[in-house]
């Protein structure tokens, strides 16, 4: 029986109607033993198409819903965890982005090339939330796996700013008797720039 339906399913996927192919493949998973691998790709590739469609025509809650069936159907298919975090941008959440793109990066799928680019539009991303320690992991990430990339060091030196910032900061909590604030600063401001020694050795003499 299920193999009924995946032929079926088959039949429409050539004649192009993919909508009956993909309805025709969710009954044959329904029913079918083991894990058939192969066709919950195909299946889940189908939605996550129909769901950039909908993306690109700005309709971002129909395409958040067929993304979300897509992974539904194949959890492994996890580019698609970057299409859903665009139609989420797209709909202003932004945290809701930056969870599915750093759930992809968990993942290790991607190329060298697609990983530095994620990693920089979670950045830009947690910028925009003023979440600028965040931010600087992401970038620093980028920057591990490309030294060069122009757009990372753009970044890196807007941070390496807020670092300054920082540290001012923690020279004010100190001079108010604010020890405890005043590390958690100069601990973020670590994390923004590590090269810069003053920041240690003002955390440290805290210490």
């Amino acid at each position: 029986r299920a193999e009924f339906f995946e032929a079926r399913g088959k039949a429409y996927y050539y004649l192009r109607d993919y909508k009956t192919a993909v309805s025709n493949f969710k009954q044959a998973l329904k029913i079918q033993s083991g894990e058939p691998i192969e066709l919950a790709r195909l299946t889940s590739n189908l939605v996550d198409a129909d769901g950039l469609s909908r993306l690109k025509a700005k309709e971002f809650a129909d395409a958040i819903h067929l993304f979300s069936q897509a992974l539904t159907i194949d959890p492994s298919n996890s580019y698609i965890y970057v299409h859903r975090a665009l139609a989420f941008i797209g709909q202003g959440k932004v945290q809701e982005a930056i969870k599915g793109l750093e759930l992809f990066l968990s993942k290790n799928d991607a190329s060298k090339k697609t990983a530095v680019s994620i990693h920089i539009l979670v950045a830009r991303l947690n910028r925009q939330l003023k979440l600028s320690t965040a931010a600087a992991v992401h970038v620093q990430a980028a920057l591990k796996l490309d030294p060069s990339n122009e757009e990372a060091l753009k970044l890196y030196s807007l941070l390496r700013g807020r670092a300054t910032e920082l540290y001012n900061e923690a020279t004010d909590l100190i001079l108010r008797n604010e020890p405890k604030r005043a590390i958690e600063c100069l601990t973020h401001a670590i994390t923004l720039d590590d090269t810069d020694p003053r920041f240690l050795v003002r955390r440290g003499v805290i210490h």
